[in-house]
């Protein structure tokens, strides 16, 4: 039986400055997630006590509106070095206990970024302006300015060719997650990819799988039933790599050839004056 794709999700709008709003708060936070986020906070602070500056959440938790079974919890920690080969093997050491205890949580997503990296990179001062919600530590959002939608806004579309042919390989490597989470994976980069096709000129940021489509959808209409596979799989994964594969090739001649364009469009308008 199909299952239903439910029409959740939010759009972040712009404000009077053309600059994404983010309108996290702890007071959002769903109650049955408070408490994993604490022992994550504690796992944190075990394993990266000497380098650790500050960790913030996105995504559905951090807004509120985590679905359990299906919403993982994506955390972002800056630190205030790099980390060293055994300090990068404990990073599992955060997820597998968390997703054991609480089963509805289908996974921590472990970002860690030296604190330098903020001054160097477009994106990720956009991802923590505007997606991120301190939940320990100085809050490094207040130093950054403003973002409009613009040149850090994009993150799927640069690698979705490389990612896509990357998967075969991805599969024969020893420690290859299961089919469900690499389906999953490239299905939420190709949705959200399709966002970025119309991103400009729908003058508004999301992440969230429904709005991307939604939004998608109202540009290339002709494309919406193919792209709602994808979304179908984005929430929903299969572990048959077959039909991961049929349908990243129904979509992909479409998709490489509108992102081949919408990089032209990019180096164009953002080259150096």
């Amino acid at each position: 039986m199909k299952k239903e794709i439910k029409n959740i999700g939010n759009i972040q709008e712009l404000d009077s400055d053309g600059c994404v709003i983010n309108n996290l708060s702890i007071e959002k936070i769903q109650s049955e997630y408070a408490l994993i986020l604490q022992e994550i906070i504690d796992l944190y602070q075990v394993h990266f006590k000497d380098v650790l500056h500050s960790i913030y959440i996105r995504g559905s938790v951090a807004k509120g509106k985590a679905i359990p079974h299906i919403s993982d919890i994506d955390t972002v920690a800056f630190i205030h070095r790099d980390l060293t080969e055994e300090e990068n093997e404990k990073r599992s050491n955060i997820s597998e206990p968390i997703q054991k205890k609480y089963p509805y949580a289908t996974g921590v997503e472990v970002l860690m970024l030296p604190i330098d990296s903020i001054e160097k990179s477009r994106k990720i001062q956009f991802l923590l302006k505007t997606q991120c919600l301190c939940i320990y530590g100085e809050d490094l959002r207040a130093n950054i300015s403003k973002q409009p939608i613009g040149i850090g806004s994009y993150s799927h579309f640069f690698s979705l060719e490389k990612s896509m042919e990357g998967i075969k390989e991805w599969r024969k490597e020893k420690d290859a997650p299961e089919e469900e989470r690499i389906c999953s994976w490239i299905m939420k980069g190709i949705v959200r990819t399709g966002f970025e096709l119309v991103m400009e000129k729908e003058q508004c940021y999301t992440r969230d799988l429904y709005p991307c489509y939604e939004r998608f959808s109202k540009h290339y209409p002709a494309q919406a039933e193919t792209m709602l596979k994808v979304l179908n799989l984005a929430v929903y994964p299969t572990n048959d790599s077959t039909i991961t594969d049929n349908t990243i090739e129904e979509i992909k001649p479409f998709l490489l050839a509108e992102v081949k364009k919408l990089n032209s469009y990019l180096k164009d308008k953002y080259k150096p004056s």
